[in-house]
């Protein structure tokens, strides 16, 4: 036997930081190429939804609707699913060190193990930690994702697990996003109805809805502010988050569990 390594742990977590902090980097340079386009229209409401009570909407709206003029960068994905998959294997590191102090030769399927089921897990623990002290059980039981219930699969290390699984298979998928939502320059005593979308898109979608209620005329139109940002797109556990706010949340709640188990590292 020997004694546990925190040593790997920690390079795995510096490297996924050093493809996080790459991720940014591409984000800023596709954005820096002024990938989308607002359309603007002046006309028919132009929603699914009605408008609110205080908007008539027979004197027509403003909608600014958003063109894909340059796809996302292939490479942007592919980073961030690195970025995931180091996350992921500085878990799974945790595991194996520790059930190195209890064998030379740990059993293959040590990982660490993420459940949003309760039921589930206590069926299949032993299969991941079986090979560790059962004295550090309890701490691997203490950070399951099911312990907040409904909410646990949008805990942090579930969508890690998801992500990072279905990143073996799969480039995650990213689209446009709106996480910084949108401003308009509102003249002195012009009142208007502002409905937004912030969040991923399609092309040619409507992305913000103007009312002229009071103030001006109708036609006139207000200068719009309109931040873009790069999100998870739909068919992930994240579906609508900013990418790098999503993987800093991530990365946080992964530090966090480490640290509960840096104890037992000499």
């Amino acid at each position: 036997m020997v004694a546990p390594s925190f040593e790997p742990i920690k390079l795995r977590m510096q490297r996924a930081q050093e493809h996080r902090e790459e991720l940014e980097l591409a984000i800023q340079g596709f954005l820096k190429t002024n990938p989308y386009e607002i359309v603007h229209e002046f006309g028919d409401w132009p929603l699914q939804i009605p408008p609110p009570p205080h908007v008539d909407a027979r004197k027509g709206v403003h909608t600014y609707r958003v063109t894909t003029r340059h796809p996302i960068p292939s490479r942007i994905p592919i980073l961030a699913g690195e970025c995931l998959q180091g996350l992921r294997s500085a878990l799974d590191y945790v595991a194996w060190q520790l059930a190195l102090a209890q064998s030379d030769k740990p059993p293959q399927n040590t990982a660490f193990p993420i459940f949003c089921a309760e039921k589930a897990y206590e069926r299949d623990r032993l299969r991941f930690i079986g090979g560790i002290n059962p004295a550090i059980h309890p701490i691997f039981d203490s950070v399951q994702p099911y312990h907040v219930g409904d909410k646990a699969t949008e805990h942090p290390l579930w969508v890690l697990h998801r992500l990072a699984n279905d990143d073996k298979h799969k480039v995650p998928y990213v689209i446009g996003s709106l996480p910084s939502g949108l401003g308009f320059d509102r003249p002195p005593g012009v009142d208007a109805a502002i409905i937004g979308k912030v969040g991923p898109f399609e092309d040619g979608e409507v992305v913000a809805t103007v009312a002229i209620i009071a103030g001006t005329e109708p036609e006139t139109q207000l200068g719009t502010l309109i931040s873009f940002g790069i999100g998870f797109g739909t068919d992930t556990p994240a579906h609508g988050r900013p990418l790098i706010a999503e993987i800093d949340r991530i990365g946080i709640a992964a530090g966090v569990t480490i640290e509960k188990f840096e104890s037992f590292f000499p």
